[in-house]
């Protein structure tokens, strides 16, 4: 393979984990329509994702761990739901226009970026009875539009949980990886899997996010939080720019 290409993969997979990691998400949203455009074949493209994803949620989780930072508790629950909407959203999926689910998840983070903003100013119930269903609503989101469910789940812990925001981004950094863990088995188990193509993104991705989770556990709650919610602000105008350029 090219060494300019292995180094264009490794820079992908280092942007992707360091703008996951500060946003809640895995950065399969990053890479996955970026290796297409290179000339990846689609299912190649989706499993190499799915190993930056995996890179993004080890890098930097020792460090979280360290810190306390991961609510194991609430990302298995959170997590067991999420999967369960999953099934269901690759189901209505295939009966909704595309323009339709891109408008979803353009508004769905722009949601996001509002949460995440605003946060100090919501009265969390605090209540996993409430929290588990939109989990599967997250699930279900994800599945139909091929972003992380971690875009749905950050608001809910957030503004429902009221977890901290730094504890959000840590239990979501979990939570993502076991979803592309899970995902990249399946990948692994039919042979539809290139390390040449995976292992510089994955490589690039655990050191994106290693970097980026000490801002998150160094740099001022506020200016975090509006770091954060400027990057939801930006993928959801992108996402709505995308929707005026196709229609």
């Amino acid at each position: 393979m090219d060494p300019w290409f292995v180094a264009i993969l490794a820079m992908l997979g280092f942007v992707a984990g360091a703008v996951g990691t500060l946003m809640g998400i895995g950065g399969g949203s990053i890479v996955s329509p970026t290796l297409i455009a290179l000339g990846i074949e689609p299912h190649y493209a989706v499993s190499s994702s799915l190993a930056t994803v995996v890179g993004t949620s080890l890098g930097g989780l020792i460090k979280f761990f360290k810190k306390r930072l991961v609510k194991v508790k609430i990302a298995l629950i959170l997590e067991a739901a999420t999967m369960i909407g999953a099934v269901l959203g690759g189901c209505i999926a295939l009966k909704l226009p595309s323009t339709v689910v891109a408008m979803i998840v353009a508004l769905v983070l722009a949601m996001a970026g509002t949460i995440t903003l605003l946060q100090e100013h919501i009265k969390p119930c605090r209540r996993l009875s409430i929290a588990v269903p939109l989990s599967m609503v997250a699930g279900i989101v994800s599945a139909m539009s091929g972003i992380g469910g971690g875009v749905i789940k950050m608001p809910i812990m957030l503004a429902i949980l009221g977890l901290d925001l730094r504890a959000a981004l840590a239990t979501s950094k979990m939570m993502v990886g076991i979803t592309a863990a899970t995902g990249l088995s399946t990948y692994l188990a039919q042979g539809v899997f290139d390390p040449y193509l995976a292992l510089p993104l994955a490589v690039g991705s655990y050191l994106g996010a290693s970097m980026t989770a000490r801002l998150v556990t160094e740099l001022e709650k506020q200016k975090l939080r509006k770091v954060a919610a400027s990057l939801y602000y930006a993928m959801s105008i992108l996402t709505f720019a995308r929707i005026l350029a196709t229609t």
